[in-house]
């Protein structure tokens, strides 16, 4: 038997997936980032094995994820909650205010890049970008 989840059946009036929850306002689908309540608070750990680059790459990764899986028509500070939130994880996982102000700009950066290269090209080849 198949199953049918709407925005209505959740407390946030949002359908949440596995890292967006999206809904329609004024007539217009909208989207943002999601992670599951019971997802682990840290992130990579600052004092794991890992190499530093590593760490630092697939931690500037996620800021970029987390900014792709958000509309640019969700308001700002729903926007800024979302890596305020990813600043406590970091924060939670031993990372300094200066090793989290790098990462998160790193992020942005590199989303801003992809955004402007989407945007400049033609409509036909933009779900490359996504």
């Amino acid at each position: 038997k198949f199953e049918m989840e709407t925005a209505e059946d959740f407390e946030s009036s949002t359908l949440p997936t596995l890292d967006f929850q999206c809904w329609v306002e004024k007539g217009k689908i909208l989207y943002k980032f999601f992670s599951k309540p019971m997802a682990k608070a840290t992130l990579i750990m600052k004092n794991s094995a890992l190499g530093e680059n590593s760490k630092i790459a697939s931690l500037t990764q996620e800021v970029v994820r987390r900014s792709k899986n958000t509309s640019e028509d969700v308001s700002m500070e729903v926007r800024l909650g979302i890596m305020d939130e990813y600043h406590q994880r970091l924060e939670q996982s031993q990372y300094s205010l200066e090793a989290s102000r790098r990462i998160l700009g790193a992020g942005l950066r590199g989303y801003k890049r992809i955004d402007n290269t989407c945007k400049a090209i033609d409509k036909e080849t933009i779900s490359k970008c996504i």
